[in-house]
C-alpha cells in the first residue's frame, strides 16, 4: 500500500495492449465510415488494423499506377479490329522507310523474240527507275527484274544461276542487248540525220532525241550538251520548205523544247487545206450519166 495518503495506481501489464481512449474510438469510427462512403471496403477492427489496411491499399494503387501507360503511350485496339495494312515501317540506317508488301513491277522484255515487244533501252529505263525507288527491298527488286524477263532474255539469265548478283546480271544483258555504237558512230548518225518526207516535226524531233539518248545512257553525251545539240539539229535537219520560213525562230529561240513548239505551230499554219469532194455534184453527174445510158 502506498504511503502519504496517495491513491493506489493500476498495475502495468506489458504483454497486453492499452485500451483505446474515447477520442481514438471516435477517430477510428470516422475514418471507417469515410472509406465506406467512398465505395471502399475497409478492413480492421481497430485503428492499428485500419492503418495497416490503408498502407496496403496505397501500395496497391501505386503499383497499378506504375503499370499503366503514360499519357504519351497508346494501346492498340483488339486484333480483330486492327485493319490489315499494305505497308510496314522498316528502319534503314537511322531513317524510317516505307517498304511495300506489294511486289515491284517492271514491264516484260523478251530479247526481241516477238515483233512489237518492248525495246531493251526502254526496259533498262524501267529497271533503273525501280532500282532508285526506296520503297522496295533489295530482294523485291531482284525478283522483279528476273520475273520481267521472258523468251531468250530469260533463258540467258537462267543460265547465269540464281546466286549471281543482279549487277552482274545487268552487265550480261547490256553486253547482249545494249548499244554497241562508239562515240564517232553515234555522232555521225546524229549529225547526218534529216527529216523524212513522211515525218512531221514531232516525229522528227523524237527520232533525234532517241539517237542522242543512246549516247546519254553510255556516257558519250552529257545532259549539258543535249539541249544545244538537239536545238541545232532540229532546225538544221528540217525539210527545206519548213526550214526556209523558220530561220528567225531558230535565231531567237535557244531552248530545244520551245523551238519544237514553234516549229510545230509553223508546220500547222502552212499545211495545205484539204478540200472535201463535192458529193452533190458527183451525185448529179451520176444521175445524168444514168439518163444518157437509158436514152441510148
Amino acid at each position: 500500500m502506498a504511503s502519504g495518503g496517495s491513491s493506489p495506481t493500476k498495475p502495468f501489464s506489458p504483454g497486453l495492449p492499452a485500451s483505446p481512449t474515447l477520442k481514438e474510438l471516435l477517430q477510428f469510427k470516422m475514418m471507417f465510415d469515410t472509406f465506406e462512403t467512398m465505395g471502399l471496403k475497409p478492413k480492421g477492427g481497430n485503428a492499428k488494423e485500419l492503418n495497416e489496411w490503408v498502407a496496403n491499399f496505397n501500395a496497391e494503387k501505386l503499383s497499378e499506377k506504375e503499370k499503366k501507360p503514360s499519357k504519351m503511350s497508346f494501346t492498340l485496339p483488339p486484333k480483330e479490329t486492327v485493319p490489315k495494312l499494305k505497308t510496314e515501317e522498316k528502319p534503314i540506317q537511322g531513317k524510317s522507310t516505307t517498304v511495300f508488301s506489294q511486289p515491284a513491277k517492271v514491264r516484260c522484255f523478251s530479247g526481241g523474240d516477238n515483233k512489237g515487244d518492248l525495246q531493251y533501252d526502254i526496259w533498262r529505263y524501267d529497271v533503273k527507275m525501280m532500282l532508285m525507288d526506296p520503297s522496295y527491298s533489295k530482294q523485291q527488286k531482284e525478283f522483279a527484274i528476273r520475273r520481267s524477263l521472258t523468251g531468250s532474255a530469260a533463258r540467258l539469265v537462267m543460265h547465269q544461276g540464281m546466286e549471281k548478283p543482279i549487277d552482274q546480271i545487268m552487265e550480261v544483258l547490256d553486253s547482249v542487248y545494249g548499244t554497241i555504237d562508239n562515240k564517232e558512230q553515234l555522232l555521225a548518225e546524229f549529225y547526218s540525220a534529216r527529216q523524212r518526207e513522211d515525218e512531221d516535226v514531232t516525229t522528227w524531233s523524237n527520232r533525234l532525241q532517241d539517237i542522242l539518248g543512246k549516247g546519254l545512257g553510255t556516257g558519250i553525251v552529257s545532259h549539258q550538251e543535249m539541249n544545244s545539240m538537239l536545238h541545232a539539229m532540229l532546225w538544221t535537219g528540217l525539210r527545206q520548205e519548213l526550214k526556209d520560213i523558220s530561220g528567225y525562230k531558230y535565231d531567237t529561240i535557244k531552248d530545244f523544247n520551245q523551238l519544237r513548239v514553234a516549229l510545230r505551230q509553223l508546220e500547222k499554219d502552212h499545211q495545205p487545206k484539204k478540200t472535201k469532194p463535192n458529193t452533190a455534184k458527183a451525185a448529179t453527174t451520176t444521175i445524168k450519166e444514168k439518163h444518157m445510158i437509158m436514152k441510148s
